[in-house]
């Protein structure tokens, strides 16, 4: 089943097939974690690596979810216990599902998801997925791989 057959039409990018994975954006991998991925998965993957991969997704939804004003405070603490409670089983089954050498450090990262959504709000409010898209700008400014950013400060300002 590709990717796209499962995604709604209310969104505007739509992951590709996964034989294209390495072009997709963070838009579609954003589409595949929270809306379409365990659809897609399910019969491809066996079992144990789609209640895994439900355990993420679940975690991530919460933290991403709106949280009604009058109930911040509370609702927050309470949404980023219950998410943390599920991003350590996550990644502690990754390790059995996946083996040992999946717990590195930028993997590991993610179970600290909650203390950012507790300290700044839903995970959707300060990600860079809106400035996704200028990416492509930056990279026009970068020729070799020395100093990117001095490459691009320096092609920006004149």
């Amino acid at each position: 089943m590709k990717a796209r057959d499962s995604c709604p039409r209310e969104f505007q990018r739509k992951p590709d097939t996964f034989s294209k994975i390495k072009f997709w954006k963070a838009t579609s991998y954003r589409v595949f974690l929270l809306y379409i991925g365990v659809a897609v998965l399910h019969g491809l993957l066996p079992e144990n690596y789609i209640v895994n991969f439900q355990y993420l997704v679940v975690a991530i939804r919460t933290l991403c979810a709106k949280v009604p004003s009058q109930q911040q405070q509370s609702v927050l603490k309470s949404r980023a216990h219950a998410a943390r409670g599920l991003l350590r089983y996550f990644f502690k089954d990754c390790v059995k599902v996946y083996g040992p050498e999946i717990a590195v450090h930028n993997f590991h990262s993610i179970i600290h998801a909650p203390e950012d959504y507790e300290r700044f709000g839903r995970l959707d409010l300060y990600s860079a997925f809106r400035f996704e898209s200028y990416y492509g700008k930056l990279k026009k400014f970068v020729h070799s791989g020395n100093n990117p950013l001095e490459q691009i400060k320096n092609r920006y300002s004149t």
